[in-house]
């Protein structure tokens, strides 16, 4: 597709060495460009709506060119076969935690998927399906919880967080928050359960981004009154 290669060779024209260090000290081992979310947004102005063509650079494994199709895809076009298919295929966590994330919660194969994934023996896998799920939960138009289900996933999450995989680890914490935030009956319940987990450590690679704390969030968002508010869309 020749627009396809035309969008590469100008994320290429837009890739920095400053931007590359910081992706690579988050834990980037992906190809990439080094484009700037900026950069990127700048490009998807001309091809909003072209699900065909995000679903073409998506296969590209290129970092950069992974972030601007899930901005530029339509969540509400793909096949479960293709987000599965995008499972596979997505190269780290800013693409398992935002640009693939986003596209399955907003998708009618949200919860499917997201519950296939937790399953998995592959660490990647359950990270995908709890950020999946947490920006899940913060949407205006989907289905009511189904509270025992949730209840449930917050106590799994009290159990076994400390022992899981690392990034896994911060997928959770931000579920957590995500549920609390947006569900008021939820709120306690993840706040208790983030007290009796204690402190979470996570590796977060040469950089200083620390794992936020649940409580203090919660609590913050209380105070400004905001528990219970959603959002239209997770993309961003």
């Amino acid at each position: 597709m020749q627009e396809v290669k035309e969008i590469m060779e100008e994320l290429a024209s837009f890739g920095k060495e400053n931007t590359r260090k910081i992706f690579r000290n988050h834990g980037c081992e992906a190809e990439l460009f080094g484009v700037s979310v900026a950069d990127q947004k700048s490009i998807l102005k001309r091809y909003k709506k072209r699900h065909d063509i995000a679903l073409e650079l998506f296969k590209t494994k290129n970092a950069d060119a992974q972030y601007l199709a899930g901005l530029m895809a339509l969540p509400t076009e793909f096949s479960r076969e293709e987000l599965m298919n995008w499972v596979d295929l997505s190269t780290w966590h800013m693409v398992h935690e935002y640009a693939l994330a986003w596209n399955i919660a907003e998708s009618k194969f949200a919860e499917s998927i997201v519950f296939e994934l937790l399953k998995s023996n592959d660490p990647e896998k359950r990270q995908i399906a709890w950020s999946a799920l947490g920006h899940y939960v913060c949407l205006e138009r989907r289905p009511d919880l189904d509270e025992k289900k949730y209840v449930q996933l917050v106590s799994e999450i009290e159990r076994t967080l400390q022992q899981e995989e690392n990034r896994v680890k911060l997928c959770m914490v931000q579920f957590l928050i995500a549920l609390g935030a947006s569900e008021e009956s939820f709120t306690e319940g993840c706040m208790k359960a983030a007290k009796n987990i204690g402190k979470v450590e996570v590796f977060m690679g040469k950089t200083a981004c620390k794992v936020p704390e649940v409580v203090p969030y919660l609590e913050k968002i209380k105070s400004m009154n905001r528990i219970g508010k959603k959002k239209r869309t997770v993309k961003c």
